[in-house]
């Protein structure tokens, strides 16, 4: 196993007068060796691949809670033949790091590239004010990419490690598109805050096209139980990351 990833927790008081960066302790330093079997015709089989995983690409907190996401997670899927779907997955870290659960919304039974297989998740993340999670996952339904929107509470109750499946029942997430949306990756960035000025929150998130043009989509969020989040949505060139500040939005251009 090689190049799985670290996150460190530091006192930012140890960072100012050194310079440098002195971790008081690894972050979920066991996940690298816990990794789950699958039997398959009486034969033990790993069921999720850390090499090249790329955990702490994104990290983000919220009042005590850490979320590290390893974007580029694999795993066998539960098909007879061996396969390794990068869906990605999440990892809540709670009680200064002494407890944690995994999040892992495209770990599923919809696998291949049409489906969540390459969804990637955990490639771009963010709060809502009410500590809820946003996760992008760009590489769903043939690259049109997703975002999916979980409760941190839902994620910790009833927590264990060996439940590889899990379906959360407050979990959303954005559906399959018609296959002119390919190509799209949705969920490359989101943002959750307040952009328009009306006290309510919304969520940004940002897919790219041909010749350069990105789509930035605003959803406003609704939390009437099962409604939908309606998107509108608004053009830029090269548009890579966005961001909250002073109830407006900042916009990244590389």
């Amino acid at each position: 196993m090689k190049l799985i990833g670290w996150v460190f927790d530091f006192d930012i008081r140890i960072i100012l007068p050194l310079g440098n960066i002195c971790p008081s302790s690894n972050l979920l330093d066991k996940l690298r060796k816990n990794n789950r079997k699958i039997r398959v015709n009486g034969t033990k089989e790993p069921i999720e691949f850390k090499s090249n995983q790329w955990f702490g690409a994104t990290v983000r907190a919220h009042k005590g809670k850490v979320v590290a996401c390893a974007p580029l997670y694999h795993w066998r899927t539960l098909k007879p033949n061996p396969a390794k779907d990068p869906v990605g997955t999440c990892y809540v870290a709670i009680q200064n790091f002494s407890a944690y659960a995994e999040h892992s919304p495209c770990r599923n039974s919809n696998a291949d590239p049409e489906g969540q297989g390459y969804c990637q998740a955990g490639f771009s993340l963010d709060f809502y004010k009410n500590g809820d999670l946003i996760v992008g996952g760009p590489g769903s339904f043939y690259w049109q990419g997703q975002v999916i929107t979980v409760s941190i509470a839902d994620i910790i109750a009833n927590y264990s490690f060996k439940d590889i499946l899990r379906k959360l029942a407050g979990e959303k997430q954005t559906d399959v598109a018609p296959a002119s949306y390919d190509d799209s990756y949705l969920g490359y960035s989101v943002a959750a805050g307040e952009f328009t000025g009306d006290s309510q929150q919304e969520i940004h998130r940002i897919k790219t096209e041909a010749m350069d043009i990105s789509t930035l989509i605003v959803y406003r969020l609704n939390t009437t139980k099962g409604d939908t989040l309606r998107p509108k949505e608004t053009h830029f060139s090269r548009l890579s990351a966005i961001s909250e500040s002073d109830n407006t939005f900042e916009k990244q251009q590389l």
